[in-house]
């Protein structure tokens, strides 16, 4: 039973992120995924590895910033 109850909430919670990615897609958010809940791309870092470090740097390169609290500006 609880096996069942568990299963049912992971394909409520599948489609629903399934849901929300074609209802947000159109409204100019960044590209990726909407992630899971608290764990984000975790599960996607731990399928691919090391190709998934390489893929996001890839993607984010030109995007990057840092930022320094109570501290000056970097010249």
């Amino acid at each position: 039973m609880a096996v069942l109850v568990v299963v049912l909430g992971l394909c409520i919670c599948t489609a629903l992120l399934r849901w929300n990615e074609v209802r947000y897609r159109k409204k100019g958010l960044p590209l990726g995924t909407m992630g899971w809940p608290v764990v984000g791309e975790t599960t996607e870092f731990l399928k691919q590895g090391p190709s998934f470090m390489r893929n996001q740097r890839a993607r984010w390169l030109c995007c990057h910033y840092s930022t320094r609290l109570l501290a000056p500006n970097p010249v």
